[in-house]
């Protein structure tokens, strides 16, 4: 969409986007092409004017929206956007395995110095009973079994 300058401005922001006059006429206010979507508040800045170039001019206006394609890059960007989201949601859960298996790994530690521990029990154990015993072995007696 064209539209025409206040006389005096080369230039005009919307949207952090900047317009400059791309021709001018001869009464040496310039003209400019942006985007339909900016008309509103284009036409809202002091002095400015929705227009056709001016004579003489052989730029063509900018192209349509184009429904389908803006259709599709919001398609996209909503896709990008839940893929971020669920990227956070498995970060999240990665995490959360990463410091469970610390803890498992942690508690592994604990049960091999305990195994190790029992183990050298058990030798000395052995040893003692293989050097004799210290106190005389007695076998318990048997206790009968009642019967009616």
């Amino acid at each position: 969409m064209w539209f025409k300058m206040p006389k005096g401005v080369n230039g005009v922001t919307v949207e952090r986007q900047a317009f400059v006059k791309e021709v001018m006429d001869e009464d040496g206010r310039g003209y400019f092409r942006a985007p339909n979507h900016f008309a509103g508040i284009i036409i809202n800045l002091l002095g400015m004017e929705a227009s056709v170039p001016p004579a003489g001019c052989d730029l063509e206006d900018l192209p349509l929206a184009d429904p389908l394609r803006d259709g599709a890059i919001a398609d996209l960007g909503l896709k990008v956007e839940n893929q971020s989201k669920e990227m956070e949601i498995l970060r999240t859960d990665l995490n959360a395995a990463r410091a469970q298996i610390t803890s498992l790994m942690n508690e592994n530690k604990q049960l091999l110095s305990q195994l190790h521990a029992a183990n050298v029990t058990i030798d000395e154990l052995k040893e003692e009973i293989s050097d004799g015993p210290s106190l005389p072995l007695t076998t318990p007696e048997k206790v009968p079994l009642r019967t009616k």
